[in-house]
């Protein structure tokens, strides 16, 4: 397996994983320039798509690209993202679905990702920052989340492609509708040998004995 350090885009880390094994991959998103440069990296198994999510045509344009290229849609790994609202939840318009028990039905499986802290420029695109100049943040950030939760290290685009590639596989062919926590442990809460010299500070100042 390869290891990848410094990433400009998520998918790529993906993309690089499933086309690894065996996989032909039709990349998307809006930064076409960068779209062409990565799929023309991964040879002929990959294509890009000027695609943004956020329009229904672009998406529909997408999949029928997909199915005059090749056919047919075996997986498909949604991951788009943007910088989350910054101030309070006045005016947040959030739209919740789950399709997950419907579509089982077809033999369609529907997971999710939840990754944690991942070294990634989306940080940098929070503060305003242009695109080049946030991917260049990567580095700077697994620094700045090296101890950000219990496993002490920033997490990387391939925790993320790994998870990708198990949930596309035939090893999860019983899971749908589950939510794949990739955070080094972040969900549980500080990091163990900070929160026990806490806990002992605690004890002492309470007179309670080891």
């Amino acid at each position: 397996m390869r290891r990848h350090g410094r990433h400009k885009w998520k998918r790529k880390a993906t993309a690089e994983r499933f086309v690894a094994e065996g996989a032909t991959v039709v990349l998307a998103g809006r930064r076409r320039e960068l779209g062409e440069a990565i799929a023309s990296g991964l040879g002929g198994s990959a294509t890009f798509r000027t695609t943004d999510v956020s329009i229904e045509v672009d998406v529909r344009a997408l999949i029928t690209f997909t199915f005059e290229r090749h056919g047919r849609i075996d997986c498909l790994f949604n991951n788009a993202g943007g910088p989350g609202q910054t101030g309070g939840i006045e005016g947040l318009d959030v739209e919740l679905f789950d399709a997950a028990m419907e579509l089982a039905e077809s033999h369609v499986r529907v997971n999710s990702i939840s990754p944690g802290a991942i070294a990634t420029g989306i940080f940098g695109k929070v503060f305003g920052m242009e695109h080049a100049a946030a991917d260049a943040t990567s580095a700077q950030m697994a620094k700045v989340f090296a101890g950000a939760q219990p496993i002490p290290r920033a997490g990387l685009p391939a925790d993320i492609a790994a998870a990708a590639l198990f949930l596309a596989s035939d090893d999860s062919t019983f899971m749908a509708g589950q939510d794949l926590v990739v955070d080094g442990c972040m969900i549980t809460g500080r990091a163990w040998s900070p929160s026990q010299a806490v806990y002992a500070q605690m004890r002492k100042a309470f007179g309670v004995d080891e």
